[in-house]
């Protein structure tokens, strides 16, 4: 996914350009240099505007698809616009009241908060939210207990303070006595719960090794294979909104074309987009054919990574080329502020 290639502009041409993405984005129609004069009241006369809006279609930023119609933003445009024109550290947040209150409000369990915040990105934004869980294993351990089945079969259950929880069956080659049970119960309880799951992982061995254990295999699973139920199998687990938002868009009002979207925005590439190594930076935003999809060339997607005590990921929102950008970027920079306190 590489980024598209273009040269500096001058400051007028920059200026101009970003007027044209401004409208288009707003208005959606071609934007006119006559009309650039008479909108913007810019200090340049009509044939300096036609001269700069040529030499900006001449490097591929603007296109139009008749000589006498006004220029449409090319994706090579957009990227410019995105990397040179908006400030990204001069957007201001705290502009979507109480989002911070709904998210709280959703649930407790992972689960549904973030299901609960990809609907909320889709709802503030118009467009189609997403948000992957890339990482969980920081979690801090709430509760563990061992709870008998069978004499040779136990059942662990494992919370944690991010509203993950966690079964697994062990299956045992002996049997399991009640006080056995107890004796491991309070032994997990007194040692684990309030480390992070990594903790666990690294040194459960010395952690336990100084108790006077039963001998049996509960304790030898736990010992040789804290992988086992310390493993959290929500590692990009992804959560993703309802289409709805898209449908107001002219871009997808053509049956096909929102047949095509709909197509490409499946699980697989949407994970393959916020799993990238582009994603270790904070805001990535991905235009066009950057994406490498064809059936998405006409779409943006603007991500951000988040992170909270135990849960790192990242948050998304997909929409046509014309998405607004600077107002994007604002809600996931909100958002981003907002998952700690959440989570």
């Amino acid at each position: 996914m590489d980024k598209l290639k273009y040269h500096q502009l001058n400051e007028r041409e920059s200026n101009l350009l970003r007027i044209v993405i401004e409208d288009y984005i707003a208005e959606n129609r071609p934007v006119a240099s006559n009309n650039i004069k008479l909108k913007y009241d810019i200090p340049f006369s009509p044939a300096t505007i036609r001269n700069i809006l040529a030499r900006l279609e001449f490097s591929g930023f603007l296109n139009h698809a008749h000589t006498s119609s006004g220029r449409v933003p090319t994706d090579l445009g957009y990227r410019y616009y995105v990397d040179n024109v908006i400030n990204q550290d001069e957007i201001e947040t705290g502009l979507f009241g109480n989002v911070r209150e709904q998210l709280l409000n959703v649930s407790a369990n992972v689960d549904e908060l973030m299901q609960g915040t990809a609907l909320m990105l889709a709802k503030i934004s118009g467009l189609f939210g997403v948000v992957i869980i890339s990482e969980v294993r920081r979690s801090i351990l709430t509760e563990i207990e061992l709870v008998s089945l069978s004499s040779d079969r136990l059942l662990m259950v494992i919370a944690l303070k991010s509203g993950l929880l966690k079964s697994l069956v062990l299956n045992l080659d002996i049997s399991v006595s009640p006080s056995d049970i107890t004796i491991v119960n309070r032994i997990l309880r007194e040692r684990l719960i309030g480390l992070s799951v990594d903790e666990i992982q690294s040194s459960i061995s010395d952690l336990l090794k100084n108790y006077n254990v039963p001998k049996h295999e509960i304790i030898q699973i736990i010992f040789q294979h804290p992988q086992l139920p310390f493993q959290l199998n929500r590692n990009n687990q992804l959560y993703m909104s309802s289409y709805k938002g898209l449908f107001s868009y002219p871009e997808f009002q053509e049956y096909g074309i929102l047949q095509k979207t709909i197509s490409g925005l499946n699980e697989k590439y949407i994970k393959r987009i916020l799993s990238s190594k582009d994603m270790e930076q904070n805001m990535l935003t991905i235009i066009g054919n950057e994406g490498e999809n064809d059936l998405l060339n006409h779409c943006s997607i603007i991500a951000s990574r988040f992170e909270s005590d135990s849960i790192t990921g990242k948050l998304g929102i997909f929409g046509p080329t014309r998405i607004p950008y600077k107002n994007i970027i604002r809600i996931l920079k909100e958002f981003v502020e907002i998952m700690p306190n959440v989570c």
